[in-house]
C-alpha cells in the first residue's frame, strides 16, 4: 500500500520537471477573442478581452496590473480538482474545517 504521509514520488518528479522548463513571458500584450492557455507562461501588465482562459496545472504568473474584460475561466486537470475541494470546504463539507488554508 502507498504511504500517503509523503508526496507521491511521481508528482515530485513532475513538479521538478515543470520548474526546469521555465515560463514564456508576455509583457504589455493585448489578447482578444482567443483561447489563452495560461500554464507555463508569465503575464506582466497584459490586457485580455473576451478570452477563454484554460488552466490545467496552475503553473502561471500574473504580475503587475492585468486588464481582464468579459473572459471565461475554464479549469481542467489538477486545477479543477483543487477548486472542487475548496468549494466543498467552503460549503462546510468538513465540519472540522474552520481555519485558514496553509
Amino acid at each position: 500500500m502507498d504511504d500517503v504521509s509523503q508526496p507521491d514520488a511521481r508528482i515530485v518528479e513532475f513538479l521538478g520537471n515543470l520548474q526546469r522548463l521555465g515560463r514564456v513571458r508576455y509583457e504589455n500584450t493585448v489578447f482578444e477573442d482567443q483561447a489563452v492557455f495560461l500554464d507555463g507562461r508569465d503575464f506582466v501588465n497584459c490586457t485580455f478581452r473576451r478570452c477563454r482562459f484554460h488552466i490545467l496545472v496552475g503553473a502561471f504568473v500574473f504580475t503587475g496590473t492585468q486588464n481582464i474584460t468579459e473572459c471565461q475561466w475554464l479549469l481542467g486537470g489538477p486545477t479543477e480538482s483543487t477548486v472542487k475541494l475548496l468549494d466543498y470546504m467552503r460549503a462546510g463539507g468538513d465540519a472540522g474545517f474552520g481555519g485558514p488554508i496553509q
